[in-house]
């Protein structure tokens, strides 16, 4: 979990470090931490079974068209973050025409395999 973490706090300081006023590009970050009484996915209930709540941390990090998000879940029982997605995203200002690509790293995969995938 904490290496999941790390991961996403290095890809957020890289991406304000390139988000330098050289860049004519504009740039924006925000974070944010929401806590519920549950993770529910598309009506499903998520949670481990002695969970009394969740913590879903996140960050959002745009430089010109480009986006770069991260997104968690916490367990409150076991404290493991078992739920990382990780997402790339380009939106383009012509038109109504967007492009993105996303991958999602669930509780068996590492940061190092997620890499893997998105460089295959």
């Amino acid at each position: 979990m904490k290496k999941m973490v790390s991961v996403g706090l290095v890809v957020f300081c890289a991406a304000l470090f390139l988000a330098s006023p050289v860049a004519a590009f504009e740039s924006s970050a925000d974070a944010y931490v929401s806590v519920y009484s549950k993770y529910l996915w598309r009506g499903f209930d998520l949670n481990m079974p002695d969970d009394d709540f969740v913590v879903q941390p996140g960050a959002d990090v745009s430089i010109g068209n480009f986006t770069v998000s991260f997104w968690g879940n916490i367990s409150e029982d076991t404290g493991d973050m078992n739920e990382v997605d990780l997402t790339l995203d380009y939106s383009s200002t012509l038109g109504d025409l967007v492009a993105g690509t996303a991958h999602v790293c669930g509780p068996e995969t590492t940061i190092e395999e997620a890499a893997a995938a998105m460089r295959a």
